[in-house]
C-alpha cells in the first residue's frame, strides 16, 4: 500500500509525466484488466486529470 500511495502522490505537474497502473480483480471475469493513473490536462497545463 506504501508503493502504491507513492506512485499516486509522484507531482506529474511539475516533472512533465503520468502515471498508469494496470490491475485485476483475482476471480471476477469482469474486472481482469483495469488501469487507472493521471495525466497532464492538454488543455490546461496547470491542471492534472485523473482517470479510472
Amino acid at each position: 500500500m506504501e508503493a502504491l500511495i507513492r506512485i499516486l502522490n509522484e507531482n506529474i505537474l511539475e516533472n512533465n509525466t503520468c502515471v498508469e497502473m494496470n490491475f485485476c480483480i483475482d476471480d471476477d471475469m469482469e474486472y481482469k484488466d483495469c488501469w487507472f493513473g493521471k495525466m497532464l490536462d492538454k488543455n490546461n497545463i496547470n491542471k492534472e486529470i485523473q482517470y479510472i
